[in-house]
């Protein structure tokens, strides 16, 4: 695959300008958001949330226009290994869902009235939780595609 390398002890997949990189810093970023006190200067936490949210919705653009281009990292599954092509389709579609519960989020924590701020905080952790199954999910498709077995047969 070019244009990538290995990183982190060789378990994770990361595009060498860094973009995988700078999502998973991002969805770190509304981690701590969210842990944040919220009591002593609600607007400002909440701005603080709907700012990491246009974050990660920009760079989850930029992973799906980047994985599931032509030149793609799904176009190399698909070529590869063609029997993943519907796990490759569910992985586009997470992009989707991941999108469609960020702007829910950044509808919640962008409101006027004062927000309830553990509402915004369950749906912050689902993106969280759901953009690491993703990421699980990638690196799994991404071994059976490309993880060759190398040593002898015993």
């Amino acid at each position: 695959m070019d244009g990538t390398t290995l990183m982190g002890g060789g378990s994770e997949l990361v595009p060498e300008n860094g973009l995988a990189l700078s999502l998973h810093d991002a969805v770190s970023d509304l981690e701590q958001a969210l842990a944040a006190p919220s009591e002593t200067a609600p607007d400002s936490w909440q701005d603080q949330i709907v700012q990491t949210v246009d974050r990660i919705r920009g760079r989850i653009r930029e992973h799906a226009s980047a994985t599931e281009g032509h030149e793609g990292f799904h176009a190399e599954i698909r070529a590869a290994e063609p029997r993943l092509a519907h796990a490759v389709d569910q992985l586009a579609d997470e992009h989707v869902d991941l999108d469609e519960l960020l702007v829910q989020l950044r509808e919640e924590a962008s409101a006027t009235q004062p927000a309830d701020a553990d509402h915004i905080r369950d749906l912050g952790y689902r993106v969280v939780s759901r953009f690491a199954k993703h990421v699980e999910r990638g690196a799994s498709l991404m071994h059976e595609a490309f993880d060759r077995d190398l040593g002898g047969g015993d």
